[in-house]
């Protein structure tokens, strides 16, 4: 394929019949609590793997690392959001409703300055841990979760680590920018290890669910 910068040329344009494609309309899952998009993170971050996986120990590509761990990162941000607003369903206090959404979201609906606008791993893990001690009566599977939530915020607290090799007002890039990271990521654990933890949000969200829909008979 001819790969000469041309007159015209535009990125995203409407695909004509046959040619490969995929559909925006469909990319949502129309749902209130849920936009579904966390899986798509995930999913992206397991193709990555699984392509580095293919490959043999010298011809992997060590860069690839920051892609797959942000891809990861931002899927456990996204479930954890849909999670706090799953929480309204079974109540918040005002002190809650504050802390998630904002100051104004209880009188106005309007979101703003609540956690829920930032992208700090810990605090969304917080909330969401006070709803699941209230329905897991193994308290175990809420520590190890949030242990795996505790690590991903240590490593990248405000989701820049992975993005950047420095520091948004640094012009230089920091060579210790990534010391609290091991030297050799297992692939396969990550992937695992994070394969459970959504495995538990799924399973405990649909419990839930069970629960309200049963209570409400």
């Amino acid at each position: 394929m001819d790969r000469t910068l041309k007159p015209g040329m535009k990125l995203l344009v409407e695909a004509e019949a046959g040619r490969p494609s995929l559909q925006v309309g469909n990319a949502f899952m129309f749902n209130p609590f849920s936009s579904g998009l966390y899986n798509v993170f995930k999913t992206a971050a397991d193709a990555l793997v699984r392509e580095e996986l293919a490959k043999t120990e010298q011809c992997r590509d060590d860069g690839m690392i920051f892609p797959i761990l942000f891809n990861y990162r931002h899927a456990v941000e996204l479930a954890l959001k849909d999670l706090l607003r799953f929480g309204l369903q079974l109540g918040y206090d005002d002190a809650e409703l504050k802390t998630i959404f904002g100051k104004d979201y209880a009188s106005s609906g309007e979101v703003g300055g609540g956690i829920l606008s930032r992208h700090a791993l810990e605090p969304l893990w917080t909330q969401v841990a006070k709803m699941f001690r209230k329905y897991d009566w193994h308290l175990e599977h809420v520590n190890i979760a949030g242990g795996l939530v505790k690590e991903l915020h240590e490593a990248d607290p405000d989701s820049h680590t992975m993005r950047y090799d420095r520091d948004k007002k640094a012009a230089e890039a920091d060579p210790n920018r990534f010391n609290k990271l091991p030297d050799r990521i297992d692939l396969e654990n990550l992937r695992h290890a994070l394969d459970c933890l959504f495995a538990y949000f799924d399973k405990l969200t649909i419990y839930i669910e069970g629960q309200l829909h049963y209570g409400k008979q």
